[in-house]
């Protein structure tokens, strides 16, 4: 299984008190930021909003801050999604604006776009989204708006009206699909039509939701509780009850093919970090902060290997073969008699090499 990094930002302003050592020591240098809100990176590089309107750019594997970009809006920056390791979108106030970092421009970067997302006086930006491509951005507010922009332009391609308060949202690993929280349902919707695909009703108010897979949705709630919902088969539900405060930030990481691990954190700081295989769940590790734990990300150690990827084309292209009526599946038996030469070398079951039996002298 790959190894992990567990960047998690606490609620203090890192100019009067170190950050813990054993969660975060990446805020090594005296900067002036004020209480930082939230974090998300891409690659290397981690992007972090802070309450003054700074965002601070962050190598996370080398633990060191590289730069600070003062963004004059009126808001602190409460919702950031990295779109490359230069480029990120920022909701602030009623605005959503798609900045690059430029080392070469005298405030040290430029904003490509920005667009206001609300209309009542005083409606802020609840969350905002980014495609998995980079090609859409989407934005729902507080007065029960939802705005969809091309990435490029910056043009509207979509706009929603909600007879309640969105809450949080996320996309599909596909991007085919998105999901969107209210105070009593899961709305899922369709990226192309942006209509309702499934609707989940809450026992209580969903606070935080990502996918796992495109038919798996993890959903945190008000009281602490955080359940899998299975889109294909509504009966596969998981209930996780390990927090008992209301789930604050929820991330997710594929470490191999149709396997990943889900953090956790709620308002008493408690941060968790399960792993999902399908419907099996093991708790990774677990631990408890004095501070209020703001933001959470998990990254990568090491790089998915060539053989995972190459086992993972494999089995899409079959599954895509077996959908169009291509292939017709075949039963067990059979597949284990399969001739094996259409198989990727490196999709193979790997088996140590054979040792040689030394010829014993006459």
């Amino acid at each position: 299984m790959a190894g992990y990094l567990l960047p998690v930002l606490l609620d203090k302003d890192i100019t009067t008190e170190k950050q813990s050592e054993e969660l975060i020591d990446l805020f090594t240098e005296n900067m002036q930021s004020g209480s930082l809100n939230v974090m998300n990176g891409k690659g290397s590089t981690m992007f972090v909003g802070t309450e003054n309107e700074t965002v601070l750019t962050v190598n996370h594997r080398e633990n060191k801050v590289q730069g600070i970009i003062y963004i004059s809006e009126g808001h602190g920056i409460d919702h950031l999604e990295a779109v490359s390791p230069t480029e990120f979108i920022v909701g602030t106030g009623k605005h959503v604006l798609l900045i690059r970092t430029v080392a070469s421009e005298h405030e040290g970067y430029r904003i490509l776009w920005k667009k206001e997302v609300t209309i009542a006086p005083y409606a802020r930006i609840n969350a905002v989204a980014v495609h998995p491509t980079g090609r859409i951005v989407l934005a729902i507010s507080d007065d029960n708006r939802f705005k969809a922009f091309n990435m490029l332009s910056g043009q509207e391609i979509g706009t929603l009206k909600f007879p309640s308060e969105p809450t949080h949202m996320a996309f599909s690993k596909s991007g085919d699909f998105f999901a969107i929280t209210f105070k009593d349902q899961i709305n899922t919707y369709s990226t192309e039509t942006f209509e309702i695909v499934k609707s989940i009703p809450a026992k209580s108010t969903p606070r935080r939701v990502i996918f796992a897979e495109d038919f798996q949705l993890v959903v945190g709630h008000q009281d602490g509780s955080v359940f899998i919902h299975d889109l294909i088969t509504p009966e596969n539900l998981i209930q996780l009850d390990m927090h008992t405060t209301r789930i604050k930030e929820l991330c997710n990481l594929e470490i191999n093919y149709m396997e990943h691990l889900i953090g956790i954190i709620s308002g008493d700081g408690h941060i968790s970090v399960i792993r999902m295989n399908g419907d099996a769940v093991i708790i990774e590790a677990e631990h408890q902060v004095d501070a209020r734990v703001q933001s959470i990300s998990l990254n990568p150690v090491t790089k998915l290997s060539s053989r995972i990827k190459s086992q993972k084309r494999y089995y899409d292209k079959q599954i895509a073969l077996l959908e169009s009526g291509e292939l017709e599946e075949e039963p067990l038996n059979e597949k284990r008699k399969r001739d094996e030469k259409d198989i990727p070398e490196d999709v193979k079951e790997m088996e140590p090499p054979k040792k040689k039996k030394k010829k014993k002298k006459a």
